[in-house]
């Protein structure tokens, strides 16, 4: 919340600078740096530090679980909790319950032939803690390969607006307002005063389905604006041909085409909404469970920073290499409405097919448990109070 409002300041002092010239805003910007990090200094000791997250050996520790379960596939399902490696709960399937990975409980059982440090030291044995984040980042895949495309669309956009936008007209003067309204956009939606939070704290219910609307109408934003790219490259390229053919003289590729900035206005709108509603969504559907540590959740989120920036960005380079026909030396000469157009008819049906695979991942199988635990319900008693009650014989009844 505290870093959207100082962005949002920092966007709004920075319009007064294009009135300056490029000297003046280089030293302007210089010292806006400057003082703030002196002050940083100047208060570190008062600050309250907290302990680093250590997530350097997280991977391994994955590898190790899913080694360990393999080796173990033989051994059967424990009946008894004292057959788990550091177990402190009661539930004899550990956490978190999916049919699917529900073998690599199997890397933390004790093996009655070996003993602990043996079976430690063979690589056959883990505590219940590493295989119960290794069942949780294994459960995540499905939906990280969900925001792949969503990743290569994110990338794109911020690649090619702006490449769009110095080309045209006073874009001196007002790209910086679209920037800002894409920035506005972003943390209007990401922030706790937008509607789907205001839905959930008012209504528990909407809860559980909140990041669920997030990432959906991240991914149809993000279809509206391959769509709405496409449409305005064409009639930027309308314009183009149109004033070359009725310039007398060459067309100099250095002037700005007279078209209006604000034809991307809407590409911004939509390119802030679309990473605000996607990101936070995906950031609280992967860290939003009280069973995970604080260098879990640090971790989970170096994923998903990694999916979304990291893995988009590389099928961004591929995508612009494998169509490198379509671009050239300038913009004009470069056919980027094909490029949208291709990119459309390919990101479409994806994103349809990876919005079914989220609420089949969503809602198999947990929907119930999470209602409970959105409305405050203990799940374990609900399912002791919902047991038949039994009577147990006294030595009477026995003896009869």
């Amino acid at each position: 919340m505290w870093l959207s409002f100082a962005g949002g300041v920092g966007l709004l002092f920075s319009l007064t600078l294009f009135i300056c010239s490029w000297p003046l805003r280089l030293i302007i910007s210089g010292c806006v740096l400057v003082i703030p990090y002196l002050m940083f200094l100047l208060a570190t000791r008062s600050y309250h530090k907290k302990e680093a997250a250590h997530i350097a050996q997280k991977p391994f520790a994955c590898i190790r679980v899913v080694w360990a379960a393999i080796l173990n596939h033989h051994m059967e399902y424990p009946s008894s909790l004292n057959h788990f490696f550091h177990y402190n709960n009661d539930e004899l399937e550990l956490w978190p319950q999916a049919k699917l990975l529900k073998w690599i409980d199997k890397a933390a059982i004790i093996e009655s032939t070996l003993g602990q440090e043996a079976q430690e030291k063979a690589g056959r044995l883990c505590d219940v803690r590493m295989v119960q984040e290794t069942k949780y980042i294994l459960k995540m895949v499905p939906v990280w390969s969900c925001f792949i495309v969503f990743g290569l669309v994110l990338s794109t956009a911020n690649t090619l607006s702006s490449f769009e936008g110095i080309k045209l007209e006073s874009a001196n003067q007002f790209l910086i307002y679209l920037i800002l309204i894409q920035s506005l956009a972003r943390g209007l939606v990401s922030s706790k005063l937008s509607p789907l939070c205001l839905l959930s704290n008012w209504f528990p219910k909407a809860k559980l389905k909140k990041n669920m609307m997030r990432i959906w109408g991240g991914m149809v934003i993000s279809i509206l604006y391959s769509a709405i790219a496409w449409w305005v490259e064409v009639h930027r390229l309308h314009i183009f041909d149109k004033y070359h053919s009725f310039s007398h003289h060459h067309y100099d590729y250095d002037i700005s085409l007279p078209m209006s900035i604000w034809w991307l206005a809407p590409q911004y709108l939509l390119l802030g909404l679309m990473e605000g509603l996607a990101t936070e969504g995906l950031e609280h559907f992967t860290n939003d469970d009280e069973h995970l540590s604080r260098s879990m959740k640090t971790f989970l989120s170096a994923i998903n920073v990694f999916v979304i920036t990291g893995i988009g960005s590389a099928l961004n380079i591929l995508c612009i290499y494998s169509n490198k026909k379509l671009f050239h030396l300038t913009l004009s000469d470069s056919r980027l409405d094909l490029y949208y157009k291709y990119f459309t008819m390919y990101v479409t049906p994806l994103n349809c097919v990876y919005l079914m695979m989220i609420s089949i991942f969503i809602y198999g199988g947990s929907e119930v448990a999470q209602v409970n635990e959105a409305l405050g319900i203990d799940t374990a008693q609900v399912n002791q109070e919902s047991m038949p009650e039994t009577t147990v014989p006294d030595a009477t009844s026995l003896a009869c």
